[in-house]
């Protein structure tokens, strides 16, 4: 046989010389064996890498999506203290304006305003739950992976 050809090994496989052409011995079952377990095992390991680095991801994004409802909670309760007296005094002021008497004006005025500030904190906590519920938890690629890793064991064994 021409040295390079086809079916043939460069190098001598008992001697380790170069140029000597010899065919290259077809590996045996245990051989093939222990390279599909060698190719299993590295497998294992890159999906758990991968399934670590989704996990990752996807806790970042609900941690994002928890401070948002944090912070749009806090904001909503320091942001509107701030306007609350002004906003009650005012409406205190419209309603005894109205005609209302001073006894009624003076818990109706904070009730309404009380009422307003309420149903504005409420919209934006249920927006930062509503995103919140949106992120998948589930490590999506990893599954998808592990599919195909069995469909390819499965290919090899049969």
């Amino acid at each position: 046989m021409v040295d390079g050809a086809p079916g043939t090994c460069p190098i001598n496989v008992t001697t380790g010389a170069q140029g000597q052409g010899r065919p290259m011995p077809a590996p045996g079952m245990a051989e093939l064996f222990r390279q599909l377990v060698a190719d299993l095992a590295a497998l294992v390991r890159q999906e758990l890498r991968l399934a670590r680095t989704e996990i990752a991801e996807k806790s970042r994004g609900a941690a994002r999506n928890t401070v948002s409802i944090a912070v749009g909670g806090a904001v909503t309760v320091l942001g509107l203290l701030a306007l609350l007296g002004a906003a009650v005094t005012g409406v205190w002021a419209l309603l005894t304006a109205a005609g209302l008497g001073n006894e009624i004006s003076v818990w109706l005025a904070p009730l309404l305003v009380g009422g307003v500030v309420a149903v504005i904190g409420c919209a934006m906590i249920r927006r930062g739950l509503r995103a919140l519920r949106r992120t998948p938890i589930a490590p999506e690629k990893t599954a998808q992976s592990l599919k195909e890793t069995v469909r390819w064991v499965h290919a090899k064994m049969t």
